[in-house]
């Protein structure tokens, strides 16, 4: 009996831990992807405004 409780709740920690590592490295991705956008946008702003400038 005890020992079956102690082999639960191990799994369950070691279920929380992998469950909490891959949201943080779901949130890594996120992070990278927004920051890609935001270097297109940045990119697509110089772009205009460079055409802006030989009008």
């Amino acid at each position: 009996m005890l020992i079956s409780l102690i082999g639960t709740i191990s799994l369950i920690s070691i279920m929380i831990f992998i469950k909490k590592s891959l949201t943080i490295s779901k949130k890594k991705q996120l992070n990278s992807i927004e920051k890609h956008k935001q270097q297109e946008n940045q990119t697509i702003t110089q772009h205009a405004m460079t055409l802006n400038h030989h009008k």
